[in-house]
């Protein structure tokens, strides 16, 4: 079976009115990404303002690959190489959910285990345990598996009253199934933060 490739990755980039700070992701990311790179690019702009996870899942839907770079309007990339590394940690290991690009000292405090149990020892993950069992799934910028979004059928079935809070449970949600989120084996990451204060979550 041949290796996938970032031709089978789409991209979706979420979306909620700051057009300055969609502006300079974009920027950033084909600094560092070659313009014709994704299959697909589906810029979801929540212009009814229903809230970020209704907006993924009619992103989803859309999409037609196996793989989905996940983005936000909000975030600044500064190296290259991140897409290809990410589809190898994912193919290498079915148990990974999606794969962190942040540094390894930004990660909200989330525990990074260098060593596991899992079967996969050259990328970190997040520790499945850490703060009540928040097993690191997240919206922030990162590789995943259109089928693991497809397999719960969509994630406002999970919706928990906010935005934040679902995260949360779908957090939990695929740690208690024994999934696990990597974070990229460069220490110094690919992606920075760029929204403080500017949050659009409901």
């Amino acid at each position: 079976m041949p290796s996938a490739s970032s031709r089978d990755v789409t991209l979706v980039l979420t979306s909620c009115g700051r057009f300055d700070l969609l502006a300079r992701t974009l920027s950033s990311l084909y600094t560092h990404v070659p313009a014709d790179a994704f299959a697909e690019v589906i810029i979801a702009e929540d212009w009814d303002r229903e809230g970020q996870v209704r907006n993924i899942d009619r992103a989803y839907a859309r999409v037609k690959t196996p793989y989905i770079f996940h983005a936000e309007c909000d975030w600044e990339f500064y190296r290259s190489g991140f897409v290809e590394q990410s589809l190898d940690i994912l193919e290498q290991n079915p148990t990974i959910l999606q794969v962190w690009l942040r540094a390894h000292n930004d990660t909200n405090g989330h525990p990074l285990l260098y060593e596991n149990s899992i079967g996969y020892r050259t990328s970190p993950i997040l520790d499945p345990l850490w703060s009540a069992g928040w097993g690191g799934f997240s919206w922030n910028p990162g590789l995943r598996r259109k089928l693991d979004w497809e397999q719960i059928g969509g994630y406002m079935r999970h919706w928990q009253g906010s935005d934040n809070r679902t995260e949360a449970h779908l957090s939990q949600f695929y740690s208690n199934r024994g999934r696990v989120a990597a974070i990229i084996p460069e220490p110094s990451g690919y992606v920075r933060h760029i929204g403080e204060g500017r949050s659009t979550q409901r």
